[in-house]
């Protein structure tokens, strides 16, 4: 199924939910037992590093938004390791284990974008709601 590309405006910036890249799907938290979880090697594509990303690297599923504002490209790569592997934290406190695929600030605001594990679906949200874990494989599992 094709991504739905994801704009990110000055409005939707100021949201907290994550944005997911089917119409229908919403991240889902990883519900096999905690001994049955891995966290899978780091990609070596697939991502947007040192760079915005465009609408092109959403079609083609290497971004979960491309940062515009009035038509202009706004966001700006944050100086952090990517990919590498994080946590999304939900408002009720669940989390959701995944890969960091881009990170961007714009407006002053800092998103980023998120493929979660096992099932690769694309979010993206503000800073706060990320655990990031590091470019190392993790001990920690989600449970």
């Amino acid at each position: 199924m094709p991504l739905r590309p994801l704009l990110v405006s000055a409005a939707l910036l100021l949201a907290c939910e994550p944005q997911s890249s089917a119409p229908s799907a919403a991240p889902k938290p990883h519900s096999a037992p905690a001994a049955e979880f891995r966290w899978p090697p780091l990609p070596s594509e697939g991502f947007v590093a040192g760079r915005p990303a465009t609408q092109e690297d959403v079609q083609a599923g290497r971004a979960a938004f491309s940062m515009e504002k009035d038509g202009q490209r706004i966001g700006e790569p944050l100086s952090i390791p990517i990919p590498q592997y994080a946590f999304h934290v939900a408002q009720s406190g669940e989390r959701t284990p995944g890969i960091i695929i881009q990170a961007e600030v714009g407006d002053g605001i800092a998103v980023y974008g998120m493929r979660t594990i096992p099932d690769g679906a694309l979010i993206s949200g503000l800073e706060p709601d990320f655990v990031l874990l590091g470019t190392s494989v993790p001990a920690e599992s989600p449970h």
